[in-house]
């Protein structure tokens, strides 16, 4: 049985699909959450399960920090790095185009 789609939860046929981390998608329906633009495998990554073009995803989720003293101070960063928190997809878990 084919699997159903992970955004319009219609069936999404082997011809018509693509598989990222193990969820189905219809190619159009394969979207950045922010900008709504249409996916291909090699320019998205994801958060939680949830898909963006490479271009929100570091304006949304970049780590920030802040300067103890103006310019010339270190940034004072919390948290982990990006990858380490967020457990952004690689190139591995793709199946198809």
């Amino acid at each position: 049985m084919d699997p159903k789609c992970a955004v319009c939860e219609k069936t999404a046929y082997a011809t018509e699909r693509i598989m990222v981390n193990g969820k189905a998608y219809h190619k159009p329906c394969f979207r950045c959450l922010h900008c709504k633009s249409v996916l291909k495998p090699g320019n998205f990554t994801s958060n939680d399960g949830k898909v963006y073009c490479k271009t929100h995803y570091m304006q949304l989720f970049k780590v920030k920090g802040n300067y103890k003293s103006g310019f010339a101070g270190e940034p004072n960063v919390i948290g982990d790095s990006i990858n380490n928190k967020t457990g952004a997809i690689d190139q591995q878990n793709i199946e198809g185009e």
